[in-house]
């Protein structure tokens, strides 16, 4: 019978950021990982359909978010998905046949309830927004696979809009035009140290990116972060959509949501670039690759809602 050896060097240690490393649970990873969303990931895959809102979401990566915060258990770092308005001719939320998070929404203003429907969004965790409120000058990497049902519809009323998260599909914000990172049809980053954009306005697989080394106005408190992370339709993080002309409510996207990403730069040590090019690159193997999980993806038309 062979048996394997182990080689140690005392004293040796291995110091180059770009060496190749052991993959606990996804590429990825890394110490400052604090949010992984992914239906479909080899270490656990969602149930099938959709739950009621304020069912959580897994976080593939929880034990990385649990060394960092030095707190939370499996059952507690993770996020939320809520929704409202997401049924009959206004929304609808599904799972697509390659098991992404479908989020229909319809853009005929008349269907438009006053109270902030229809939306579906994720929240973060508690120990998310207490870490951010705290370190409030560490520098955060965000991203989101998804695509594009239905397209981000402009128009001369829509066009006048101008506050950074008048149409994000993923936002880190305190209100009052402090969008630290902003993700969608008009983004923007505070303080930015790098991202990637697509256009809202076209249908078809999106990638979208963006690290921010700080707020431009540190948060007054924890509860000045909104926990909402990402939302499709009248959400909190569409906030503008609720505001002004009626015609402002039938620009919304639709979306199929497949993957979101969030990273402390400053406790890995990496660089917007270096978490940029592993994401990108498991993007295009995944989304844009036959033979990826998400490839070929099916979903309700969305001409089945006005």
């Amino acid at each position: 019978m062979s048996v394997g050896r182990v080689l140690i060097i005392p004293g040796l240690k291995f110091n180059n950021p770009d060496a190749p490393k052991l993959v606990e649970v996804d590429v990825i990873e890394s110490a400052g990982s604090l949010l992984l969303i992914d239906p479909t990931h080899p270490s656990g895959v969602w149930p099938g359909g959709i739950g009621p809102s304020g069912s959580t979401l897994r976080n593939v990566l929880w034990k990385k978010a649990q060394a960092v915060y030095g707190a939370g258990s499996e059952a507690s770092l993770v996020p939320t998905l809520n929704y409202a308005g997401m049924s009959g001719a206004t929304g609808l939320l599904e799972r697509s046949s390659k098991g992404g998070l479908h989020a229909l929404v319809s853009q005929a203003p008349g269907l438009v309830s006053a109270n902030n429907t229809p939306y579906a969004r994720i929240n973060i965790d508690l120990e998310m927004r207490k870490w951010l409120f705290q370190h409030p000058t560490n520098k955060l990497y965000v991203s989101v696979w998804g695509q594009v049902t239905r397209g981000y519809k402009s128009g001369p009323v829509d066009e006048n809009y101008t506050r950074d998260a008048a149409s994000s599909v993923s936002c880190v914000s305190t209100g009052s035009g402090n969008q630290r990172i902003a993700l969608g049809q008009r983004s923007a980053v505070q303080n930015e140290l790098g991202k990637f954009m697509n256009d809202e306005k076209i249908v078809g697989p999106v990638f979208m990116n963006a690290a921010s080394s700080a707020w431009t106005t540190n948060p007054v408190s924890e509860s000045a972060i909104y926990t909402d992370l990402l939302g499709i339709g009248n959400t909190g993080v569409n906030n503008t959509y609720t505001n002004g002309a009626t015609t402002t409510k039938t620009r919304w996207p639709s979306w199929v949501i497949y993957r979101v990403y969030v990273e402390d730069l400053t406790v890995s040590g990496r660089t917007y670039q270096q978490v940029h090019d592993i994401d990108y690159a498991l993007y295009k193997k995944h989304v844009l690759t036959e033979g990826g999980r998400y490839y070929g993806d099916t979903y309700t038309p969305p001409s089945t809602l006005p």
